[in-house]
């Protein structure tokens, strides 16, 4: 066994509160000294640890999980968002997932894996939700994060035992979503396209000042009218795919015209794995009228292969929230209904999952055309029951015959009479001499 040795500076060797010092030889031979506790027999323990150690590994045993350990818990945080940077991951998803292992490193003040512990973990998250008024989705991802990070550590043998194992996330069903959405009805979408279409000239021509404030009676160039009608056709086309496809703002964003083939039919929007949320490559059906309104929108800006050095993008720019809202409400759509939910981006994918369900396509079909992994995501969360012909269904149920319970249970004649002569003589004497009474009754 390697020797060593605690003691403390001269100075400081009638204070208390100072730390003893720990002094030992490695398996190089090297004098090594380090700091550890002002309890004098942790220090005694942790001297012999270390001292151990050493001779273990001068025999070539090294105990990977202590020196881990003893690593700096950045350190490690820092090689686990670099393999997610390694394996490809979307750089929104990776900068999400560090921020989030980081507030709670930072909340709990730990430095090293092992002091993370499930319950402190838990308690913090529940603080924090409080004070940021966080959703119980957001806390799940929060313990998402940083149960990934362990479960990383684990298998890259930084750690023997997932010390988060046992922290759980909030079931699916007890969350009550902080932004509920809704889907939109056929009615309103046709509202929503044809406003989105005329706002850019209708916003140019409409005076802001003077008498004339609020009256569509501006005089706008030609030059500029003509931008405005293609902005509005841009942001048409962008509103139609959402609907048809359920297409994601970002996947929008990305879409060029190599991904879409219009010479079949039916088309098929041919989904790259890097653009897509779920990193999975996917090929959609074309709706017939998502196929004509991409026809003519290359018709009339003749796109440039992508092979010649620039992606050509289907669209330059996605509305933003803000711009939803003006083109709701142009529209005449109120972007929170009376029951608190909202009309987002997001919702146009909402009322596709709708339409579909409304339209009897099967289960399963809507889920791949959903993209989803989970029957459940697309039948509970994506579907809007609300605008189902729930009434209609039931209608088409046929009613229950009035005399289907008679035809069931009725006893016919001969059947009474076989009943009958099948009894023992003295009961079918009591059966005569209770109907008589009540007869005489």
């Amino acid at each position: 066994m390697h020797k060593f040795s605690v003691y403390k500076r001269k100075k400081d060797k009638r204070r208390r509160d100072t730390k003893w010092i720990v002094a030992w030889t490695d398996q190089a031979g090297r004098r090594r000294a380090k700091t550890a506790f002002t309890d004098y027999e942790a220090s005694v323990e942790l001297g012999r640890k270390l001292a151990r150690r050493a001779a273990l590994a001068s025999v070539g045993r090294v105990d990977r999980f202590e020196e881990h350990s003893e690593t700096p818990i950045e350190e490690h945080l820092e090689a686990f968002i670099d393999g997610l940077w390694s394996a490809g991951r979307a750089d929104r998803y990776v900068e999400q997932v560090e921020q989030r292992i980081q507030t709670i490193l930072t909340g709990l003040k730990v430095k090293f894996l092992h002091e993370l512990d499930p319950v402190a973990v838990d308690r913090y998250l529940t603080d924090l939700g409080r004070k940021r008024n966080l959703s119980a989705i957001t806390r799940n991802e929060y313990i998402t994060s940083i149960k990934s990070f362990t479960k990383w550590a684990v298998t890259y043998r930084r750690m023997r035992d997932d010390v988060l194992a046992g922290l759980r996330l909030t079931e699916r069903r007890g969350i009550e979503p902080a932004h509920p959405r809704r889907a939109l009805s056929v009615d309103e979408i046709a509202r929503l396209l044809d406003a989105a279409e005329r706002r850019p000239l209708l916003e140019l021509q409409t005076v802001r000042i003077g008498p004339n404030a609020g009256k569509p009676v501006a005089k706008v160039t030609e030059r500029v009218a003509v931008k405005a009608r293609r902005k509005g056709r841009e942001r048409r086309l962008v509103y139609t795919l959402a609907v048809w496809t359920g297409l994601r703002r970002g996947e929008i964003k990305q879409l060029t015209w190599d991904d879409i083939e219009l010479g079949t039919v039916p088309g098929h929007i041919h989904l790259r794995a890097q653009t897509t949320k779920s990193k999975r490559a996917d090929s959609l059906p074309i709706h017939p009228q998502l196929g004509d309104a991409l026809r003519a929108w290359r018709a009339e800006n003749a796109p440039v292969s992508s092979d010649e050095g620039t992606p050509a993008y289907v669209v330059r720019t996605v509305p933003d929230m803000k711009c939803l809202r003006a083109d709701l409400a142009l529209a005449g759509i109120p972007d929170k209904d009376e029951a608190g939910r909202y009309v987002d981006f997001h919702s146009l994918r909402v009322s596709l999952s709708t339409m579909l369900a409304a339209h009897k396509v099967s289960p399963r079909a809507a889920q791949a055309l959903m993209r989803h992994s989970d029957p459940r995501l697309t039948a509970n969360v994506y579907t809007d029951e609300n605008l189902l012909p729930l009434a209609a269904e039931l209608q088409n149920v046929p009613s229950i015959a009035a005399d289907s319970c008679d035809a069931e249970n009725s006893v016919t004649t001969p059947n009474l009479h076989a009943l009958i002569s099948d009894m023992p003589v003295a009961e079918r004497h009591a059966l005569v001499e209770l109907l008589t009474r009540s007869l005489a009754g």
